[in-house]
């Protein structure tokens, strides 16, 4: 009789990130991950277990394998470009841990800034008026700052919402029709408009 050493290892794998849709996600908002993991030889079936997703910032959700793939839902909890990585996590000691990456972008949520009145509407030159402006969103009553022009010179700037609105005096020193635009700076909230 003779005897050898002889060492098995686990069949290797690769994890693959599929798609991450919706790409651009806004923040809150659900977005779904699906995931294959694959052996590389193919010699004992699909790959079971389970991959752990996470942003790199939080969120995080968990895919129990079905057929070698599945999917998940998550939402960030804040804005920016997140790493998506999927770390697969074999049951059995015929597979080896895979992982993978995918970039995903996480928007703020949009907001809509309106002119809600000029007053008086017309007004002449040098005459003082008042512009309100309304600042709303999907969410909580959006906070930060306006600035309000006339495209000609006229403007207040940084004015502070209170309650989602603000208003200004604008004094416009020349004759002729003006646009009114409101420019919202955006918080930590809301994307500017």
């Amino acid at each position: 009789n003779d005897t050898e050493s002889h060492v098995v290892v686990p069949s290797a794998t690769t994890t693959t990130i599929l798609s991450d849709a919706p790409d651009p996600s806004i923040v809150g908002q659900n977005y779904t991950v699906v995931v294959t993991v694959a052996s590389n030889l193919g010699l004992v079936g699909a790959p079971t277990g389970s991959v752990a997703v996470s942003d790199g910032s939080g969120a995080s959700c968990n895919i129990v394998l079905s057929t070698g793939g599945g999917f998940c839902q998550m939402a960030s909890t804040s804005p920016g470009q997140k790493t998506l990585t999927a770390v697969y996590e074999p049951n059995s000691q015929a597979f080896a841990s895979s992982q993978d990456t995918e970039a995903h972008t996480v928007n703020l949520p949009p907001s809509t800034t309106t002119i809600t009145s000029d007053a008086p509407d017309p007004s002449e030159v040098n005459q003082p008026y008042t512009v309100q402006v309304q600042v709303g969103g999907g969410g909580a009553t959006p906070t930060g700052t306006v600035s309000i022009n006339d495209g000609s010179g006229a403007s207040c700037n940084n004015v502070a919402l209170s309650g989602g609105t603000a208003s200004c005096q604008l004094t416009s020193t020349s004759a002729g029709q003006k646009t009114l635009t409101a420019n919202y700076s955006g918080n930590a909230s809301y994307a500017p408009s």
